[in-house]
């Protein structure tokens, strides 16, 4: 166990961005705090993220065919925070609209990717989802928020 701490502190040291990954589950918009995101490919346009398998929202988000990607502002602190904990966005206060294909697009995220799941890929304690980029957008331009060493930061 301490080896797995002093790994995870270890990779801990890279800065990332931080996302909502968003999806509905009937009627209700769902989120899901992760800083797993990359791009894969510019032609076809491909995602990748990655989810736990004992993840409280792994069935959800893994078997759902369709989703948003929500880059996050350096005000989004608190949003981030309160989704690493709630999935319910309307218990968050998030704004949001629903894209043609299920994709949730948060307010105030500095980029936007409506996305369709093309592969999960089983790897260790995680699945990867690959997923093609519907559309996207860029509605504001303002700096991210940044995740490093378990701390939000802005650039």
């Amino acid at each position: 166990m301490k080896r797995a701490r002093a790994y995870r502190d270890a990779l801990s040291r890279f800065p990332t961005g931080v996302t909502l990954v968003t999806t509905m589950d009937g009627q209700r918009a769902c989120a899901m705090t992760v800083n797993s995101f990359s791009s894969v490919s510019l032609e076809p346009a491909l995602i990748l993220w990655s989810i736990a398998r004992d993840s409280a929202r792994y069935e959800l988000f893994r078997n759902t065919p369709a989703f948003g990607i929500n880059v996050l502002a350096s005000d989004q602190e608190m949003l981030s925070t309160l989704c690493a904990r709630e999935d319910n966005l309307e218990l968050t206060g998030a704004k949001w609209t629903q894209r043609e294909s299920g994709a949730i697009f948060v307010e105030g995220a500095i980029a936007r990717f409506d996305c369709r799941t093309t592969a999960i890929h089983e790897a260790g304690d995680h699945d990867i989802i690959v997923a093609e980029v519907l559309d996207f957008d860029t509605p504001r331009d303002v700096s991210p928020l940044v995740f490093n060493r378990s701390s939000y930061f802005q650039i």
